[in-house]
């Protein structure tokens, strides 16, 4: 997970959660979750903050790439959006 080091209260996160295929095969596309441990709400657009979910699921889908599959050396990343009016404690879950 990419994410910023400091954060002022009340302020919009942008972060970027990564999955990687580091073989030399293909894989079925991988999935996770990510959870708010600390209640900071979760969404995958801004505007959806206020609906204060505390977990997303993420599905690491391949731009432009085979539908259910995630090609050997291609790596994924799933933009998410948090606010600091909680502390900011995530946990990627399987």
């Amino acid at each position: 997970m990419q994410a910023p080091a400091a954060v002022r209260v009340n302020n919009l996160v942008t972060m970027v959660v990564y999955v990687t295929n580091t073989s030399n095969v293909d894989m079925p596309v991988p999935t996770r979750f990510v959870a708010s441990t600390e209640g900071a709400p979760l969404a995958f657009r801004p505007d959806e903050l206020g609906l204060m979910q505390e977990e997303l699921f993420l599905e690491f889908v391949e731009r432009d790439g085979p539908r259910n599959v995630l090609r050997a050396g291609v790596t994924v990343g799933i933009r998410i959006y948090s606010q600091s009016i909680r502390p900011l404690e995530f946990q990627i879950l399987d």
